[in-house]
């Protein structure tokens, strides 16, 4: 249980500064007025991060004698895993600029949404 929950928070810190630099190499990104593959690479290792991150939660939380502690933290998992598909779905075949501003604004709100998560935790 101690190994898993200390798996739990260290992921959390390379899902943070994974979305660190995505928001820095988006940012660059608007200043080009386009994004590459390799940008849209990185928000996947993102997202496959994030899901190890639910799935190693959602282990720890059936652990816990009273999950009702962790619901806020639950809910802010289930927004994470679900807002960056759909984006990147949004965005399927477009490059633009429009797209890198999208895209670059989720990997802020989702790197919040981590953090926030953090915190709520008990």
């Amino acid at each position: 249980m101690e190994r898993l929950a200390a798996l739990h928070s260290r992921l959390q810190l390379t899902i943070s500064g994974l979305l660190v630099v995505l928001i820095c190499w988006g940012l660059i990104s608007i200043l080009r007025g386009r994004f590459s593959n390799g940008y849209t690479a990185g928000l996947w290792i993102a997202q496959l991060l994030l899901i190890a991150q639910s799935i190693l939660g959602l282990l720890s939380l059936l652990r816990v004698p009273n999950p009702i502690y962790f619901a806020l933290h639950s809910i802010y998992g289930l927004f994470i895993v679900a807002v960056l598909p759909a984006t990147l779905h949004y965005t399927q075949q477009r490059t633009g600029k429009r797209e890198a501003i999208l895209l670059t604004g989720i990997c802020l709100m989702v790197l919040v949404m981590v953090l926030r998560a953090f915190e709520t935790a008990v």
